[in-house]
C-alpha cells in the first residue's frame, strides 16, 4: 500500500489499491502495490523519481483521467504490470515524458501501456 513513507501527495488509502486524487505524486521509494487507480476527471502527474512501481497483479496503473508520466532523476524508474504496465481507459489521456513502462508476463495478452484513449510519449 502506499503511504506518505512512499509518495509524497494527494492520495486515498483504498486498501490494498491507493486511489491517487490531485496533483503532483512523487514516488519516494521502490513499492510493491495491487494496483493503483487515477479517479475519473482528475489531472495528476506520477514522478517516478528515480523509483520503481511493480504490480503483484494485473495493471499496475489504471488511468481513468488525465495523467502524466515523468521522471526528474538520473536514474529513471520503471512502473512494472504483471499484465498491464499502464492501463489509459477509453476517452482518457496518458502523457509519458520518461520513465520506463513494462509488464513481466508474455503473449497476446501482455501490454506495456494498453491504449483505449489517447497516448502521448
Amino acid at each position: 500500500m502506499l503511504n506518505n513513507n512512499v509518495v509524497q501527495g494527494i492520495i486515498t488509502q483504498v486498501s490494498p489499491k491507493p486511489t491517487i486524487i490531485l496533483g503532483i505524486v512523487t514516488l519516494l521509494k521502490d513499492t510493491i502495490i495491487e494496483s493503483i487507480d487515477n479517479k475519473t476527471s482528475t489531472n495528476v502527474i506520477l514522478d517516478l523519481n528515480g523509483k520503481n512501481i511493480t504490480c503483484s497483479s494485473g495493471a499496475a496503473i489504471t488511468n481513468n483521467g488525465t495523467l502524466k508520466v515523468q521522471d526528474d532523476n538520473t536514474t529513471k524508474g520503471t512502473i512494472q504490470g504483471t499484465t498491464i504496465g499502464i492501463l489509459n481507459n477509453a476517452s482518457k489521456s496518458l502523457t509519458i515524458n520518461s520513465g520506463t513502462v513494462k509488464s513481466t508476463a508474455s503473449g497476446s495478452t501482455s501490454y506495456a501501456i494498453h491504449n483505449k484513449g489517447t497516448l502521448i510519449v
